[in-house]
């Protein structure tokens, strides 16, 4: 069977605490082969990247990071069989209380051995941002971006070809902010790009390339009316 999308989710939380519960955060079905991949965005740099993400109890494993101008980071972080059902997600960090902006997509159908291709980071100062992740022609492209705008309600425009899965809500007085895309899986290079709407001022970008199962098919691009939810974290 090829990676087929479960559910995408996207959750934000202001400042207030260094481990907001973002509570029943989304449903996972109980698939075959499952994977939690989830882009975590903090609003002060390298030393906000969160030092813990678990789902339902239970760690997941950080595959990459990367950091802007020193107050702005992201990270990537990818939990194989996750529980299913509708569960809390929870992010700890060491500092007193950043922003956060946190995107999630639940897979099936992905390889449990080695779920993934050699993930893609940039950071960005402008308007404009892209990655090239290891892909597989039978896989699920993910591209995320995280965008602090400094002035309100950042949008974002797709590269060629990709599909929106969902756009975060924006925190931090409206000026930070996140969108997850897909695109059709090739072998190889997997490009995938954002361009971001107001005044420029940081960006960070993770792709990876999702690996199908043994025996799985090419997975086919996804249609518009993927299923989303957003929720407001707690302390």
């Amino acid at each position: 069977m090829p990676v087929t999308l479960d559910v995408a989710a996207a959750g934000g939380y202001d400042a207030g605490s260094s481990s907001p519960t973002f509570a029943n955060f989304m449903t996972i079905g109980a698939n075959a082969n499952r994977a939690l991949y989830v882009f975590v965005g903090t609003n002060d740099g390298s030393s906000a990247i969160p030092s813990a993400v678990s789902w339902n109890g239970v760690a997941l494993t950080k595959i990459a990071e990367c950091t802007t101008t020193g107050d702005q980071g992201m990270s990537l972080w990818r939990l194989i069989n996750p529980d299913s059902g509708l569960r809390d997600l929870v992010v700890s960090s060491s500092l007193s209380g950043p922003a956060f902006v946190v995107i999630a997509a639940s897979l099936y159908g992905v390889n449990q051995t080695t779920p993934e291709g050699a993930a893609s980071t940039n950071t960005n100062t402008s308007t404009s941002v892209s990655v090239a992740p290891t892909g597989t022609s039978d896989g699920y492209p993910l591209g995320c971006v995280i965008y602090w705008e400094n002035g309100g309600n950042p949008t974002f425009t797709s590269g060629g070809g990709q599909t929106r899965l969902i756009t975060s809500s924006a925190v931090a007085g409206g000026s930070y902010r996140g969108a997850l895309d897909t695109e059709t899986p090739v072998a190889g290079a997997q490009s995938l790009s954002f361009t971001m709407g107001g005044s420029a001022y940081a960006s960070e970008m993770i792709g990876v390339g999702v690996r199908a199962a043994a025996g799985g098919a090419a997975a086919s691009r996804p249609p518009y009316n993927q299923p989303r939810r957003f929720v407001s974290a707690r302390r």
